[in-house]
């Protein structure tokens, strides 16, 4: 009975990890999202002291490491990609123009022209990136879940896919 209430626990922090990411995708919801994940990374903390020796330990370890490669390696590196896809791509032409003519725009107004003029570019590198960031999530939460549901511990916790 032990294994079988230790496995459904393992089943909702799986899905408090599916449902994170997923909150992220709307600005409305990331906000809850990342704390659902938080609160989730605390329980795998608390729950894999308990099933220590148990294979539901390699489940709370797979899902702390997933946390911890997402949020310190993956978020950084797609943050500094998507930085240097959009400062090499954007489109100055409309700031260029305005000080040719000799106009003064306020700090907000150029914020105002850039977003104007990049919507897209910002749009399609947030959402590319975020996608492939997502898709290793749901990957790791995959896997998880299919030796989970054999009742097997995870074969190489360390690996990052």
């Amino acid at each position: 009975m032990q294994g079988t209430r230790q496995k459904d626990i393992c089943k909702i922090l799986y899905a408090a990890y599916i449902a994170s990411m997923l909150m992220q995708f709307s600005l409305f919801t990331i906000i809850p999202g990342t704390l659902i994940g938080i609160v989730a990374l605390l329980a795998a903390y608390g729950c894999r002291k308990r099933f220590s020796g148990t294979a539901f330990e390699s489940h709370c370890r797979w899902l702390i490491r997933t946390f911890w490669i997402g949020g310190t390696v993956w978020l950084p590196v797609m943050t500094v990609i998507a930085a240097g896809v959009i400062f090499c791509m954007i489109d100055l032409t409309p700031i260029k123009q305005a000080m040719e003519r000799g106009d003064m725009l306020s700090e907000i107004q150029i914020a105002q022209v850039i977003m104007e003029n990049n919507a897209g570019l910002f749009q399609w590198t947030i959402w590319s990136l975020t996608g492939f960031f997502g898709a290793w999530w749901f990957l790791r939460c995959g896997i998880g879940l299919k030796h989970l549901l054999r009742g097997e511990e995870i074969p190489d916790v360390m690996r990052w896919a």
